[in-house]
């Protein structure tokens, strides 16, 4: 997401972050009006995978090269995105086999597109590259919006979208099976980003490679937000906080008696109880803990019994 001449410019990576978590969307287009900084975060596991990706990339780039394929570059430095594009369709009508690392820029979207595949017919069709041994819905919604562009450009709409996975395997996809939730996706961005609503951070599974996530932490520390404590689901959370119940503290410190209406029993106590448990913890210092009885078929009541044949593997 970026800003340009007072005109926002939306990325096909916006519209999987947006679908991830909507607080990551507005402390982006606060980002990108200058009204905050993005931390800067060290992650040696991300950055791993970031070059082990563009290693991939670069080692399907050059099997194409040794396949004989006529391949066009597109050299592009971020700044002038109408002068790429035009480019990148220069490519595409010299008849290049492959455009790699095609751009497209059109009504307030851009992105740069890994492979633009030349068709027996002469259209092109994209390819991304990803380390995954499957395709996520997230790689989809990325190859729809350059689909779309090669649509626009070609004057037809290519039959397939394609993912060169992790393993070697290429999986592909027919775009006209995902468009119509594809455009209703990228419409909600559009109006989330023209007039953005209120939004609070809560945990979910983009935190893990977020660069915001700090903001958030302090967010969460400042308001003893009620995600601290373990094991709280979000619709949880919202039941909490109608009854007035807001923070780790006033949830460790409620009685377990009565249960909250509208909040189901055991969730409440199993709740209540963990919060008083880091609640004591994080006032005195000390950690402490309480054995829950076993339950029948589950757990370690599952295990079968012990035998002098047992074999432990610690694998980390």
């Amino acid at each position: 997401m970026h800003l340009h001449a007072d005109s926002l410019h939306l990325s096909p990576s916006d519209i999987t972050a947006f679908l991830a978590c909507e607080h990551l969307t507005a402390l982006s287009l606060a980002h990108a009006r200058a009204e905050i900084e993005r931390p800067e975060v060290e992650d040696e596991q991300r950055d791993l995978i970031f070059r082990k990706g563009l290693e991939h990339e670069h080692a399907y780039l050059e099997s194409l090269r040794a396949e004989g394929k006529s391949i066009e570059e597109i050299e592009f430095d971020g700044g002038d995105w109408e002068d790429a594009q035009a480019r990148t369709i220069a490519a595409m009508e010299s008849g290049a086999d492959v455009v790699y690392q095609g751009v497209f820029v059109h009504d307030g979207w851009r992105g740069v597109a890994d492979f633009l595949m030349k068709q027996p017919d002469g259209t092109y069709e994209a390819l991304d590259t990803k380390l995954a041994r499957s395709a996520k819905p997230a790689y989809i919604l990325q190859l729809l919006f350059y689909n779309e562009q090669l649509a626009r450009i070609q004057g037809r709409e290519p039959d397939r979208i394609h993912v060169l996975l992790g393993n070697g395997e290429q999986a592909s996809f027919r775009p006209s099976e995902f468009a119509a939730y594809y455009r209703r996706v990228c419409s909600r961005l559009e109006r989330f980003v023209a007039d953005p609503p209120p939004t609070e951070p809560y945990p979910v599974d983009h935190c893990g490679v977020c660069d915001f996530k700090p903001v958030c932490d302090a967010r969460w520390d400042e308001v003893d937000h009620l995600s601290r404590v373990a094991g709280v689901y979000r619709t949880q959370i919202e039941k909490l906080a109608a009854a007035g119940i807001t923070t780790l503290a006033q949830l460790g410190r409620a009685p377990a008696e009565p249960v909250p209406a509208g909040i189901n029993a055991d969730s409440w106590a199993k709740n209540r109880e963990q919060a008083e448990l880091q609640l004591h913890a994080r006032e005195t210092g000390q950690d402490i803990y309480r054995l829950l009885p076993p339950q029948p078929e589950s757990g370690f009541s599952l295990l079968p019994d012990p035998s002098p044949g047992d074999l432990f593997f610690d694998f980390e």
